[in-house]
C-alpha cells in the first residue's frame, strides 16, 4: 500500500453511516480496530479491490487502484 495524497473528506450517507470520498471515488466501512479503519470502494461487487486506510481520520495507505472510472 501507498501514502494517499488526494483531497479527502467525509460525507453522511443515506442510511446515516460515513462515507469516504477520496480522489472523487467513495468508499464504505468496512472495519474497525481502535482508532484504525479500513474502507473499500464502494463498487467491491463489480470486482473493484480499491481500498484506504484510516488512523484517527487521517489516510495512512491507499491499496490497489480502481478498476473503474
Amino acid at each position: 500500500m501507498k501514502p494517499c495524497l488526494f483531497e479527502t473528506f467525509f460525507e453522511i450517507n443515506a442510511q446515516g453511516r460515513r462515507v469516504l470520498i477520496c480522489a472523487n471515488q467513495r468508499f464504505n466501512q468496512q472495519y474497525v480496530s481502535g482508532s484504525k479503519m479500513r474502507w473499500r470502494c464502494v463498487k467491491r461487487n463489480s470486482g473493484c479491490r480499491a481500498c484506504v486506510v484510516t488512523v484517527d481520520d487521517v489516510i495512512v495507505k491507499c491499496g490497489e487502484p480502481h478498476n473503474h472510472r
